[in-house]
């Protein structure tokens, strides 16, 4: 976001000081709405998993392990996922829970 903000600072500082908060206003809130919102919404269709689950795996991959663990969390899950279809749901334990 920062190497992105500077082309747009330098061409706002000649308009004021006005124009240079709302347009780092602009980058803050594009930064927000693409990383809450979009993100977690192409990789649950790309992954065929919720965006609430990949939302949530992503910030238990943060707080478990860092950075590595959000980059994990989403294929993680999705494995997970995978996993459970291939194996637990048409098992026998499965079919005898109540």
């Amino acid at each position: 976001m920062i190497i992105a903000l500077i082309p747009a600072l330098l061409l706002a500082a000649p308009l004021g000081i006005v124009k240079l908060a709302l347009v780092v206003l602009v980058f803050i809130a594009a930064n927000q709405v693409e990383g809450q919102f979009l993100s977690p919404l192409v990789l649950a269709r790309q992954t065929d998993l919720h965006p609430a689950t990949v939302l949530l795996s992503i910030l238990s991959g943060v707080a478990l392990v860092g950075v590595m663990g959000a980059l994990l969390a989403v294929p993680l899950m999705a494995l997970a996922k995978r996993l459970m279809e291939a194996y637990y749901y048409p098992s026998r334990l499965y079919q005898r829970s109540p």
